[in-house]
């Protein structure tokens, strides 16, 4: 029974690709622009979470007036379960960031549920191409923009977690070239 409950609280999980996407280009000048991808979401807490926390309370109360002990058994393993998807959902990422600067470079920034931000910035000297490529996540094909990074051996991916639809990912492409310019190899 816990391996279907943990099926069905972490099943989210596996559709998060599929979930919708707000994408808006915040133009900073002539020098520089950037693109927020972030998850349509109601908020941290869903109407799940409170259906899950009113039957919580149910067994605590029923166990705790019907039985002459308190027992921790299903309560104990379904608070479990709960708090393992508080975590989950709390390390899941909010929203990503790709910020170009015309003579700087790109800083890609990501930010958790849990307010906890990642940023990570390339110079622009060290862009050798800004791509589209296709690749696989789980059983979906994806489509995905990176850098191609001098001194790197992986493709840098400008949005590792939330991946925007194509028409989306073409005005992030385009954008970002004009921005950068002529990247030169070195």
């Amino acid at each position: 029974h816990v391996a279907i409950c943990l099926k069905f609280l972490l099943g989210s999980a596996m559709i998060r690709n599929s979930q919708l996407v707000h994408f808006e280009k915040i133009d900073q000048g002539r020098d520089a622009s950037t693109f927020l991808l972030s998850r349509v979401s109601s908020g941290f807490f869903t109407n799940f979470d409170f259906v899950f926390i009113g039957t919580l309370l149910s067994i605590a109360v029923y166990e705790a007036l019907f039985s002459l002990k308190f027992r921790v058994g299903i309560f104990g393993v379904s608070l479990f379960v709960y708090l393992f998807r508080l975590y989950w959902k709390a390390s899941s990422v909010k929203e990503e960031r790709l910020t170009v600067i015309r003579e700087l470079g790109v800083q890609i920034t990501t930010r958790f549920w849990s307010g906890k931000e990642t940023s990570l910035f390339i110079d622009k000297n060290r862009i050798k191409a800004v791509v589209i490529n296709e690749g696989f996540r789980f059983y979906n094909v994806i489509t995905y923009m990176g850098f191609i990074v001098e001194g790197e051996t992986q493709l840098v991916n400008a949005f590792e977690h939330i991946f925007p639809r194509m028409n989306v990912l073409l005005q992030i492409f385009r954008a970002t070239q004009s921005l950068l310019g002529e990247i030169e190899a070195p």
